[in-house]
């Protein structure tokens, strides 16, 4: 077995009590951003400078799995399910003129920044 180099740690890191709302770690820089808690009142207690966008949460009572998005806890079905429905509800506005404008524009573009590029690479 090799000696791992750095600050070794006996026990998990924990905040002073139950009552300290202060975080252990960033979600950017701990392994993992998921929770598992016993219930829903366990999910809903956990301090909001606990909590950030995108934060999820395993609930073990009713086997469901959230995320926390703009400041509600909401199921990770119906996250999927609402970013599905807004694209469905864009897809039935578009009629087919607007579908083959809109690719005519995106084709306009490309070709205009292949052109840019060409011209900033020979200057």
């Amino acid at each position: 077995m090799s000696k791992i180099t750095g600050t070794n740690l006996a026990a998990p890191i924990v905040p002073y009590d139950s009552a300290d709302t202060y975080p252990t770690h960033m979600a950017a820089l701990g392994k993992g951003g998921w929770r598992s808690v016993a219930n829903i009142d366990a999910r809903n207690a956990i301090p909001a400078d606990r909590l950030e966008e995108g934060a999820a949460c395993y609930v073990n009572e009713n086997r469901t799995p959230y995320v926390y998005l703009s400041g509600v806890w909401t199921e990770f079905a119906d996250a999927d399910r609402s970013i599905v429905a807004a694209f469905d509800e864009i897809a039935t506005r578009l009629d087919g003129e607007t579908i083959r404008n809109a690719t005519a524009i995106i084709g306009m573009q490309a070709m205009m920044v292949g052109m840019r590029n060409e011209l900033n690479g020979k200057l």
